[in-house]
């Protein structure tokens, strides 16, 4: 029979459990149950007998040993005290609804104020997702389906469709979109000692891309060794806005050169090396490259770009503080060479510490007087006096003490007890057209400073290496050492306008040299003036020289009537001034230049004509004697120049008037004919007769005339 064992519930003192018949009975002092239940129980629940109960019999059926943390709790209908979600009320009655807006800037305002964080609208989403892209090239993209909007899985950069706003673009994929554009710095391995290996590989994956853009960021970048780009073609390396820095370490070779290359560009980079250089270029286009171009800043280099062998390049450059002795070079080799480049824009400097002119370059002798602002060019350097004294016994030579770039500048050599300043080689020159390069286009330079700012030389000179045609508008030269504009070896060099080409410190603002083969045009609205000695000196040996519409003034500045505006040396053949002003200017007060125009003798096919030639210290135009077949006439400052006898010779007598048209008043006497280049015109005395430049007259005569000649 089963027993229950119930605990009572009474004061006092706890007990044991009793058994339940006991407590029936009202054993050990319970009072027990009403009744008498000492005859047993008769039936229990309906049941008779030996009864075993179970846990349904006393109403426990659904009692059971189901640990806590398993059972299931009830929810409850309300909160004992309501709660607010998102600002609506909730007590557990009933659901929520949340305002996705209000949501939207709350959440804003949360995120902006915990974080500081700018939650995206859909826009602002996506515009952030395409930047975002460009950092994150190969990665996988979770979720995101078709343009339908279906899920279609994970999917990773070589099957995500990708399209550009707007209208009209075309669906690519997202590896095809952000792999036109490479971070160099991406490239880099924490094994590279410096930044030569990750520009290359960049470059390298670009190209074998099919061609891209390579950035780099907005630092120093260091070069422990020059780079050399070699067949790779359409890549781009773009700076930021020059404030990437290309910092050499090496003191030879060209920092990078793109070889055997096709449409390769280098934008917005600023070369500045960290030591002295002793040669090489920042930037060199070369082995038949082709349509190439860089916008380009070079500061305490040696020389700045080179094109060589290389065609249809486009360069714009600065330079500034330069040790070399080149700032732009367009040349090449024989059997390739380079064809058609176009200069632009070219800002170039090499600064005096002190202003100076043309009096004060002088040749060092030992023990020389200096003043401050001197410049004396020996061992193949200029340098300026600072300080005023006397100069040692020895030449000046070489840089100042130092190992940076920067203290070549800056640090002084003294000299006696003057202190001198390096300036620059004293064969600088800030663009240079050399052998087998043909075809030049100058558009808006200033080439300040240096030894000269434009020459075409041959240094190959094998006969057919000459350099030919150049094409310059707006080009400006000035300060000078030796020569704005030298023409010493090549063919063909046009100033198409607007140049100026003054101040030349110690020598002439135009050389056309004995070496040059001609076809030469200076235009109109350009400027030759304020040099230290001739405008244009143009040697004998090129033909065809032209000058139309030019202004050549206030030259000779180094001393008064020493040099001329045009001085044609002796024995020159095909010149031709036009319209042109060789005297003084309005804008420059006090011309010191002798003639506005000198002839040299024995001058052949010279034609000066409509030229202003008033103003000159000496005069308007210097006729030597010898000059034939040539055309001088209507120049104010020269001719008209009135009424002048001719003593007449024996008959037949022969005259032949100068380079200038003449009007010949012939009277007196008895005449019996006159011919001009061999034809009758007059048979009598009392008759005018007109004769071109260089033309004849014959008069026969009994009885002689007199002859008087008007020159126009």
């Amino acid at each position: 029979m089963a027993r229950f064992f119930v605990a009572k519930t009474r004061t006092g003192p706890a007990e044991n459990p009793v058994p339940l018949t006991a407590w029936l009975k009202g054993d050990k002092g319970d009072p027990g149950l009403p009744g008498d239940v000492t005859a047993g129980v008769a039936s229990l629940n309906g049941r008779t007998g030996t009864v075993t109960l179970t846990k349904t019999d006393v109403a426990l059926a659904n009692v059971d040993n189901t640990a806590d943390a398993a059972k299931a709790v009830l929810s409850a209908t309300k909160l004992l005290t309501a709660r607010t979600i998102n600002g609506v009320a909730f007590d557990g009655t009933g659901n929520v609804t949340i305002n996705a807006t209000d949501a939207t800037a709350r959440l804003a305002a949360s995120a902006a104020s915990a974080y500081g964080l700018t939650l995206l609208d859909d826009a602002d989403a996506a515009t952030a997702r395409s930047t975002l892209g460009a950092q994150v090239a190969g990665a996988y993209i979770t979720g995101t389906g078709s343009a339908s909007g279906t899920n279609t899985g994970d999917q990773d950069d070589t099957t995500v469709p990708f399209l550009q706003g707007g209208t009209g673009a075309n669906s690519e994929t997202v590896r095809t979109a952000l792999r036109r554009e490479v971070w160099a710095d991406s490239y880099k391995l924490a094994a590279d000692t410096d930044d030569v290996a990750s520009i290359t590989r960049a470059v390298a994956a670009l190209n074998t891309a099919g061609g891209g853009v390579v950035r780099l960021s907005r630092r120093d970048y260091i070069l422990n060794s020059n780079i050399t780009i070699t067949a790779t073609n359409n890549v781009k390396i773009q700076g930021a806005t020059f404030k990437t820095l290309i910092r050499s370490t090496v003191t030879t070779g060209d920092t990078i050169t793109f070889t055997n290359c096709q449409q390769c560009n280098v934008d917005e980079v600023y070369f500045w090396p960290t030591v002295r250089k002793t040669s090489g270029y920042a930037l060199s286009f070369t082995g038949s490259s082709y349509l190439c171009r860089a916008n380009v800043r070079c500061d305490y280099g040696y020389n700045g770009v080179s094109i060589n062998n290389a065609t249809e390049c486009r360069i714009r450059a600065s330079y500034r503080y330069m040790l070399g002795a080149v700032g732009t070079y367009f040349g090449g080799t024989v059997g390739v060479g380079s064809y058609r480049a176009i200069i632009e824009d070219q800002q170039c400097d090499n600064p005096y510490p002190i202003s100076a002119g043309s009096n004060n370059v002088k040749a060092f002798s030992a023990s020389m007087a200096l003043n401050a602002g001197d410049v004396i060019v020996t061992n193949g350097a200029a340098y300026q006096a600072t300080t005023g004294g006397t100069a040692a016994a020895t030449a000046p030579s070489g840089y100042p003490s130092g190992t940076s770039p920067e203290s070549v500048f800056t640090g002084t050599i003294t000299s006696g007890t003057a202190v001198l300043r390096w300036i620059s080689s004293s064969t600088l020159t800030w663009i240079l057209q050399d052998s087998y390069g043909y075809s030049l286009v100058i558009n808006n330079a200033a080439l300040i400073d240096g030894a000269f700012g434009y020459a075409m030389r041959d240094s190959a000179n094998t006969g057919s290496s000459y350099p030919i045609w150049t094409y310059a508008l707006n080009l400006e030269t000035d300060h000078s050492l030796y020569g704005g504009v030298e023409l010493d070896r090549g063919e063909g060099f046009f100033d198409a306008g607007m140049c100026w080409i003054g101040s030349v410190l110690g020598g002439n603002g135009v050389v056309i040299g004995a070496n040059y083969r001609g076809n030469v045009a200076f235009g109109p609205a350009s400027r030759i003036t304020g040099n230290a000695q001739n405008g244009v000196l143009r040697q004998a040996g090129p033909l065809d020289i032209r000058f139309v519409g030019t202004e050549v003034t206030d030259n000779s500045a180094v001393g008064s009537g020493t040099h001329h505006g045009i001085n044609i040396a002796a024995n020159s053949v095909d010149t031709s001034i036009t319209d042109a002003r060789c005297g003084d200017s309005i804008s420059v007060g006090g011309n010191s230049q002798g003639y506005g125009i000198f002839v040299g003798t024995g001058c052949d096919k010279l034609t000066i004509m409509g030229c202003n030639v008033r103003g000159n210290t000496t005069g308007g135009i210097g006729l030597s004697t010898g000059v034939t077949n040539s055309f001088i006439e209507n120049n104010p400052g020269y001719n008209p120049v009135g009424l002048a006898g001719i003593v007449v010779g024996a008959s037949p007598f022969t005259y032949t008037a100068g380079p200038t048209s003449e009007t010949l008043f012939l009277f007196a006497g008895t005449v019996s004919d006159v011919k001009i280049q061999g034809l009758l015109v007059a048979q009598q005395t009392n008759t005018t007769l007109s004769l071109r430049p260089n033309q004849s007259v014959v008069i026969t005569y009994s009885v002689a005339p007199a002859l008087n000649k008007s020159v126009s």
